[in-house]
């Protein structure tokens, strides 16, 4: 019991000490309509911007029916329509990785 309890304290410092610090990539975030405004707590976790996405339901309603379906839809919108804060792909790879032994 007391190993468990030590466990849990150490999982709250880290979640308490723990900051994000902002990626230099663009962010699509997907976040549950029923939860209010949540944008203004991911904009500065991106340095190329960050594009947010109102799902019906709630945090756990959004994944399940009816409201998946939606989600699904929003998904394949993002992945079709790059945010103008997508970063360009890089150039073609020029030289090839060396082969990994296995035993």
């Amino acid at each position: 019991r007391e190993r468990l309890l030590s466990l849990y304290r150490a999982h709250l410092r880290a979640y308490h000490n723990y900051q994000c610090a902002p990626v230099n990539t663009a962010l699509e975030v997907f976040f549950p309509s029923d939860e209010g405004e949540l944008e203004s707590q991911w904009a500065g976790l991106s340095l190329t911007g960050v594009r947010t996405w109102k799902v019906p339901g709630d945090h756990k309603s959004m994944i399940r029916a009816p409201h998946v379906k939606s989600l699904g839809i929003q998904l394949e919108q993002a992945l079709r329509e790059p945010s103008a804060a997508t970063l360009p792909m890089p150039g073609p790879i020029t030289s090839r990785p060396r082969s990994v032994k296995t035993r």
